[in-house]
């Protein structure tokens, strides 16, 4: 995978806001990109679930499959 300069828009109308709220509840598996995991630490840098893992890169699921969002999440 390549980085972007800007965040590649999650795809198929997903809703990361979905995610947010309900703790440490979702892993990696429950994402059928990186990019949708992606999109649910952009959209919670706390990071509840863990998506992160324990590098604190900002870059969630990076073994899951394209598309890829790889543009780094600033951690809170």
């Amino acid at each position: 995978p390549t980085a972007t300069t800007r965040p590649a828009p999650p795809t198929g109308g997903f809703n990361p806001n979905a995610y947010i709220g309900q703790g440490d509840r979702f892993n990696c598996a429950d994402f059928a990109s990186q990019a949708q995991a992606q999109a649910v630490l952009r959209a919670d840098p706390r990071d509840p679930n863990n998506l992160d893992g324990n590098d604190d890169d900002g870059l969630a699921c990076e073994n899951n499959r394209a598309p890829y969002d790889l543009v780094p999440v600033p951690r809170r």
